[in-house]
C-alpha cells in the first residue's frame, strides 16, 4: 500500500521522518528496476513505463539540444539510456546506480541526494526528473536544486504520477511494483 506524507506538527518532525524513514528506505531497501519492467512484460507497470519512456524520449528529441543532460533520480536508467553521451544521472539508491551504469554506459552515474545536487550553478541546459518528487519529503528543495543547476533558458522536464484509477490499478495489480514505500 502506498502512503501519503504524514501530517507533521513541526519541520523538525518532518526532517526526522526524512532522515530516519524515507532516505534509508531508498538507500537500503527499495529494489525496483524500472528499465527491466519497461523492457520485459512483467505486468501492467510495463505498459506504464513504456509510455513514460516513449513520451520522455519524444520530448528530449524535440526540445533537447543534443548536449549532455542531467537525470535527477535516474532510477535504473530508463530515460538516461536515451540521453546524449556525457549525460549524468544521479540517484540516492546504490542499486540503481549500478543498474544505470549497465543500461546507460555512455553516461556518468553517481550516487547522491536530489536535495543537494553536487554540481555547480548553471551546469546543465536540460534536466529531467520523472517520478521522483512524490517520493521525497522536501520536493521544494529538489526543485530549488534543479533550478540552481539549470542554465538560463534551459529546459526542465518533470513528471509525477497522476491521481487516477489507472495509476491505482497499476499499484494494486502489479506483481513487481514496490508497495512498501514510506509514502507516495
Amino acid at each position: 500500500m502506498l502512503h501519503r506524507l504524514p501530517n507533521f506538527r513541526t519541520d523538525e518532525e518532518r526532517s526526522r521522518y526524512n532522515d530516519a524513514i524515507v532516505k534509508p528506505f531508498y538507500r537500503s531497501e527499495e529494489d525496483y528496476d524500472w528499465t527491466q519492467a519497461a523492457d520485459r512484460c512483467v505486468g501492467l507497470e510495463s505498459v506504464m513505463h513504456r509510455l513514460r519512456e516513449r513520451t520522455m524520449l519524444s520530448m528530449l528529441r524535440t526540445y533537447g539540444r543534443g548536449e549532455p543532460m542531467l537525470d535527477v533520480g535516474c532510477g535504473s536508467g530508463l530515460h538516461l539510456r536515451h540521453m546524449p553521451e556525457g549525460s549524468t544521472g544521479i540517484d540516492v539508491n546504490p542499486r540503481n546506480v549500478v543498474r544505470s551504469c549497465h543500461y546507460a554506459p555512455q553516461a556518468t552515474v553517481i550516487e547522491g541526494d536530489a536535495e543537494h545536487l553536487p554540481f555547480p550553478d548553471q551546469s546543465f541546459h536540460t534536466i529531467v526528473c520523472t517520478e521522483v518528487l512524490e517520493h521525497v519529503v522536501y520536493p521544494e528543495r529538489v526543485i530549488a536544486e534543479i533550478l540552481r543547476v539549470l542554465k538560463p533558458g534551459g529546459m526542465f522536464f518533470g513528471s509525477v504520477p497522476r491521481a487516477s484509477w489507472l495509476w491505482h490499478l497499476r499499484s494494486t495489480l502489479s506483481r513487481t511494483c514496490p508497495a512498501d514505500e514510506p509514502f507516495h
